[in-house]
């Protein structure tokens, strides 16, 4: 019988609050916010956005509004860090290492770009179309510039869409299909995104306060992470993967259903294909985006299945909401706040629109 562990031998991150998971995790205990109300996007949204030092990833300027070519230089530099850091392109063949990312904002730029050329032109859109405009764009970009030669798959399930991205990349590499996995997301800010999020009236407009009583709406922020997945680990091992659950409850595009009924059963089914008690989790990463509805509905799921929220974490309000990223960076998060205050078991919950709910289990003992 296979292990029912997968382990994690690698981490990269971009996000406001450092390129190291070790660093992330010093400033989240800080309680260091990477949120800014100064950022490339003021002159349309007021709001403070967790925004990416874009110097540090040599983005030119002329570029910087570009959310797709941003993201590639990005992504570039995130697989770089991942294999000076683990060596994996010299310790595996490129048909044995899988790529299996979550986004949702790669092609919006230029499908709008098309969309802004249809309306002047009065050509069919069809003729301003072209494949960079799908999700899986990055991933196919990725294929081209790395010796990615196993399965790839990209993911858009809204805002677990990088924890999804992980957790079938932990299936696959427990079941054998490939035996080493780079998994996460990428996300980055455009306008398309933050005027669709401000005419939802849920952005707060001041930084904000997940699970606070006054709490007002979310930050956004961008950037991922990448976890390197190893079934028959050959170097360091930070934590592992120990299973996760993943279920659609379909209530309602954008509202959880009562009572977090779903959110409970997602992660009591997590830890039942763990064979985890929920006394055993030392540490809950909560999806708490800071709006009312959700923060409540997750509040309450929490506590019935664990009896309080004690172990809840929130970290949104120091990153912001990294959307279809989210679920990796705070995938990363989790195993820093594990390594950091000496705790064996994590938890890490993704809940997204259209009740796309998944939570994953890590651990970072044997």
């Amino acid at each position: 019988m296979r292990s029912s562990s997968v382990s994690i031998t690698g981490i990269s991150i971009a996000s406001a609050l450092g390129r190291r998971w070790h660093d992330l995790g010093e400033a989240i205990l800080r309680h260091q916010s990477g949120l800014h109300k100064s950022h490339r996007y003021a002159e349309w949204i007021a709001a403070p956005l967790g925004e990416l030092p874009l110097d540090d990833w040599q983005v030119p300027t002329a570029d910087r509004l570009k959310s797709d070519r941003v993201m590639r230089r990005v992504m570039l530099g995130m697989i770089d860090q991942l294999a000076a850091d683990t060596q994996v392109f010299q310790r595996y063949r490129p048909r044995d290492i899988g790529l299996f990312l979550g986004t949702t904002t790669c092609g919006i730029d230029g499908f709008f770009a098309a969309l802004a050329q249809h309306r002047t032109t009065q050509l069919p859109l069809l003729e301003f179309l072209s494949p960079d405009m799908q999700q899986v764009w990055i991933t196919q970009e990725m294929r081209a510039a790395f010796p990615l030669r196993g399965p790839q798959f990209t993911f858009s399930s809204s805002c677990a869409a990088a924890a999804q991205a992980i957790g079938q990349a932990y299936d696959a590499v427990r079941s054998g299909i490939c035996p080493v996995a780079i998994a996460g997301g990428i996300d980055i800010l455009n306008r398309v995104t933050l005027h669709g999020f401000d005419s939802l009236q849920i952005l707060d407009h001041d930084f904000c306060q997940p699970f606070a009583p006054n709490r007002k709406g979310i930050n956004l922020g961008e950037g991922g992470a990448l976890l390197l997945l190893e079934g028959q680990p050959q170097g360091e091992v930070i934590a592992s993967v120990r299973g996760y659950a993943a279920l659609s409850e379909a209530h309602h595009m954008v509202q959880p259903a009562p009572h977090g009924i779903w959110m409970q059963r997602t992660m009591d089914m997590a830890l039942q294909n763990a064979n985890w008690q929920p006394d055993r989790v030392d540490y809950i990463n909560a999806h708490g985006t800071g709006t009312e509805g959700n923060d409540a509905a997750e509040g309450e799921a929490v506590s019935q299945l664990f009896g309080n929220l004690d172990r809840l974490h929130a970290t949104k309000g120091l990153t912001g909401h990294y959307l279809g990223a989210a679920g990796a960076l705070e995938a990363a998060i989790t195993v820093a706040m594990l390594k950091k205050k000496g705790l064996k078991k994590g938890l890490s919950n993704s809940f997204g629109f259209g009740g796309s709910n998944i939570s994953l289990l890590f651990a970072t003992d044997s």
